[in-house]
């Protein structure tokens, strides 16, 4: 794992044109001097354990990258592993000139986690971190502990304590809970006016996007989405991950978007660039540009997401983690 994983981020650096930065963010966020690191890492982040993604994010406009992590998962020492990830929080938001987010952040950990740092939640990674090469960060909090209705209790009264108005947030659980198990809960930005909370989730049952209540997520744009990656693919419900996002400023819904499990979506290398390609010109996006990593095997593809505005902007997001060893 860790030759992948140094492939993966050497790829990023030439792919950003910027290696020395990329470099220094992994470090930061997997919080390693090195991703040879020889000890094994258990991270939830990918399905095989490891625990970095690159991920580019195309709008009609440009593309994006930034880079996931999950901090120290090498570590199987529970709060030895909390210690570290909020090291690697507070690194994180300082390197990338959003600290402004701290409190935020702070106050969600307390709201989300567990209280004793002794806690199975921990065992596997419990707060992953994200970031480019300019400003701006994300935190990710997992919800893989305790009962369904606790994990929603917990996200409700988080948002109703951060957000100025929650109606929103508020329509969106209510229509979504009965048919979904919270997955995690997220916070992006530089400070609180620029800042979203986010909300993803996984769905219990099968259910027609257009009866789950959040008319952004009935969008055709998105079946069409589907329609190009999934074809007649049975893809499982642990493979589908949904979100909304809000904006702390004033608690209005501002995005949505859908996450597919490429591991749940196998297929060549070359055809995940033709599909990827597709996508692109279909929905008037700049092309995702991971073809040489995906050929040249530095990396193989993790979640592929499709997200919409609520102005109609629309958002391909291309997660991709290292090569897994034969």
């Amino acid at each position: 794992m860790a030759e992948g994983l140094a492939s993966l981020t050497a790829w990023a650096g030439a792919s950003t044109g910027a290696p020395a930065g990329v470099r220094k963010l992994t470090s930061v966020l997997l919080q390693s001097d090195s991703c040879t690191d020889p000890a094994p890492w258990h991270s939830f982040l990918n399905n095989d354990g490891s625990p970095l993604q690159v991920c580019a994010t195309c709008s009609g406009q440009g593309r994006k990258v930034r880079l996931v992590g999950d901090p120290a998962a090498r570590y199987a020492d529970r709060g030895r592993r909390l210690e570290a990830a909020r090291k690697g929080l507070s690194e994180t938001l300082a390197l990338n000139d959003a600290v402004s987010l701290f409190a935020l952040c702070e106050h969600s950990l307390n709201h989300l986690l567990p209280a004793d740092p002794r806690h199975e939640a921990f065992s596997a990674g419990a707060i992953w971190l994200a970031a480019g090469l300019g400003r701006g960060a994300a935190m990710y909090v997992n919800s893989r502990w305790g009962r369904d209705a606790d994990r929603w209790d917990d996200a409700v009264r988080l948002l109703h304590a951060v957000l100025p108005y929650d109606e929103a947030a508020r329509d969106v659980i209510d229509a979504v809970r009965p048919h979904s198990v919270l997955a995690s809960v997220a916070l992006e930005g530089t400070r609180s006016s620029d800042a979203r909370i986010k909300i993803y989730w996984r769905l219990l049952r099968p259910v027609a996007l257009q009866a789950l209540g959040v008319p952004l997520l009935a969008h055709p744009d998105i079946g069409g989405f589907l329609a190009t990656l999934v074809r007649d693919t049975a893809l499982p419900l642990s493979g589908l991950v949904l979100s909304a996002g809000f904006a702390v400023a004033d608690g209005a819904l501002t995005d949505v978007k859908i996450d597919l499990c490429a591991h749940c979506l196998p297929r060549p290398e070359k055809a995940w660039v033709e599909d990827l390609d597709d996508c692109s010109r279909t929905f008037g996006l700049v092309p995702a540009d991971v073809a040489n990593g995906l050929l040249e095997r530095h990396c193989d593809v993790a979640f592929v997401g499709f997200g919409i505005d609520r102005r109609g902007s629309r958002r391909l997001n291309v997660y991709v983690k290292a090569v897994e060893a034969a």
